[in-house]
């Protein structure tokens, strides 16, 4: 198979001129679909949780730039550590830079960062609708094994582990 990547995504922490940016890929009627809420976020319920992402020391939000002819950004990722050793990883990409094999570097790059950020770090778990195998396959390439899914609807749900 061709790889058809120029180059990795880079990560850059998230900034409130992120948030339009944020909301219309939140939006996106793909990205609706395989979200836990399944719904249209109005942008008061946005802001909210973007100037909660942006000041919270729980929370990790980066966005993702690929350099194709240009810089632009493709998607955004978070880590939300709620307790002290165990995070939970939000990946988003717009949907024509999926399948390209980008996900891979961008999970391995986030994780990376989260250990980073949080010493106490241990695993972080990534939360993924059954129906959505691109997102299983990335996270699979990038070392994160299946869990015993305690507290989701096993159904709908798999739950995925990355230890430190």
């Amino acid at each position: 198979m061709h790889d058809q990547r120029q180059a990795d995504p880079v990560l850059r922490k998230a900034t409130a001129a992120d948030g339009p940016f944020l909301l219309t890929l939140r939006n996106h009627p793909t990205m609706v679909a395989l979200s836990s809420s399944q719904r249209i976020i109005h942008q008061e319920e946005h802001q909210k949780w973007l100037d909660t992402m942006l000041t919270s020391e729980t929370n990790l939000l980066m966005i993702v730039e690929y350099i194709e002819n240009s810089i632009r950004k493709i998607g955004y990722a978070r880590i939300d550590c709620q307790q002290e050793d165990i995070g939970t990883i939000t990946v988003v990409m717009m949907p024509e830079y999926q399948g390209r094999g980008l996900g891979t570097p961008i999970i391995q790059a986030v994780c990376k960062q989260g250990f980073l950020h949080w010493p106490k770090l241990q695993k972080i778990l990534a939360i993924i609708r059954k129906e959505n195998a691109k997102s299983l396959a990335a996270f699979t390439k990038s070392g994160f094994t299946d869990a015993e899914a305690i507290f989701y609807q096993p159904d709908h749900y798999v739950l995925m582990l990355q230890p430190c």
